[in-house]
């Protein structure tokens, strides 16, 4: 039966007709037919094409112009800056040197700031301490505000002469002095005095 099969599926792949074929033959037929029916046009494809290197053109005319524009940003900002020259040569170690040097300043004006403020929650003489503490080289850039508090009251307790002097407070009102006495105060002319206000 096995024989049977194989030798009917041979004749099978021989036959003339085969439905497979005529499925395949139709399709190209097909497409050759609607090659011929959609006739590409030679004209209207060289149109195209004008079409499309023309908007190529626009914007690569137009890339170009912001190219400049940028370049010229640059240089502009960069002589602005004081990195680069009049000829246009940009001096990049200048730069970073200018860079390095601002951030600097900006950490120890950080520093500065925070360190008021802890003297100040200290009681510690802001000048004083500040100019003592900088010496020592005990304030470094970047430390917090706690930091330098612990650090002011280390150096508070081994320099006392470093807080804040109290200075006393006055009580009572100001009493202006009679001029004809001789720069003695009058007590009933002082109440008189301070009674029209």
């Amino acid at each position: 039966m096995l024989d049977a099969l194989r030798h009917n599926w041979n004749l099978q792949m021989f036959a003339e007709g085969d439905p497979g074929d005529q499925s395949s033959n139709e399709t190209e037929q097909q497409e050759t037919e609607q090659k011929e029916q959609s006739g590409l046009d030679p004209e209207a494809l060289r149109k195209e094409l004008e079409a499309v290197r023309k908007e190529a053109a626009k914007y690569r005319t137009e890339r170009k112009a912001l190219a400049e524009e940028i370049e010229t940003l640059k240089k502009n900002l960069g002589k602005a800056l004081g990195f680069e020259d009049e000829k246009g040569k940009a001096d990049v170690n200048a730069a970073l040197e200018k860079i390095q040097q601002l951030q600097e300043e900006i950490q120890n004006e950080r520093l500065q700031n925070s360190f008021h403020k802890a003297a100040i929650n200290v009681g510690a003489d802001v000048e004083l301490t500040w100019a003592f503490l900088k010496g020592t080289g005990k304030l470094t850039p970047g430390m917090s505000q706690e930091d330098i508090e612990n650090v002011l009251k280390e150096t508070l307790e081994a320099y006392p002469k470093l807080k804040v002097e109290e200075t006393p407070k006055k009580s009572g009102g100001a009493f202006t002095q009679s001029k004809d006495k001789g720069g003695k105060v009058d007590m009933n002319v002082a109440i008189r005095k301070m009674a029209r206000r």
